[in-house]
């Protein structure tokens, strides 16, 4: 049921690579917001989203790679496309 750390380490370096090729192959794809990035997953980037899946599920992970160790938490973002308009660009949302 739960992956053991070897497993996790597995996963999260494809997740990485996979990130890195998607992001060389595709940065014209990405849609561009001050101080952040969104990448568009699909079907293809399974590994990606297995690995998201198991942050969610243990509600975040530490991850070492090398001698580096990261903290890896996920959470839901839940701004309208106003809203987002209105934190991007100033000014007051029109109703």
């Amino acid at each position: 049921m739960f992956a053991t750390p070897v497993e996790l380490l597995d996963v999260a370096l494809q997740a990485r690579d996979s990130v890195l090729r998607k992001f060389t192959r595709n940065a014209e794809r990405l849609t561009r917001m001050p101080s952040k990035e969104i990448f568009v997953l699909g079907e293809g980037d399974k590994e990606i989203i297995d690995f998201l899946e198991k942050v969610r599920a243990a509600n975040g992970l530490r991850v070492q790679l090398g001698k580096d160790v990261f903290s890896v938490t996920i959470s839901s973002e839940s701004v309208s496309d106003k809203g987002r308009e209105y934190l991007t660009k100033g000014g007051r949302v029109s109703e």
